[in-house]
């Protein structure tokens, strides 16, 4: 995983994955209580997603789960 510096206000969190596979990415305050946010296919090895809010300032903890 790799959360580079915002662009645009948006922070993009970027998560190895296998080239082809579908990932729900969720989201957790607590580590116990997840909410799925989206589904992505790795086209390349990654799987990058964007969000407006940065885990420092209430976003929490990310996981990308295989499906």
């Amino acid at each position: 995983i790799s959360v580079p510096p915002p662009v645009g206000g948006a922070w993009q969190v970027v998560f190895a994955g296998e080239v082809g596979a579908t990932y729900t990415i969720q989201s957790s305050t607590d580590l116990i209580n997840w909410v799925d946010l989206a589904t992505l296919i790795s086209f390349d090895g990654t799987v990058p997603f964007t969000t407006s809010v940065p885990p420092s300032l209430g976003g929490g903890f990310y996981r990308a789960l295989r499906r």
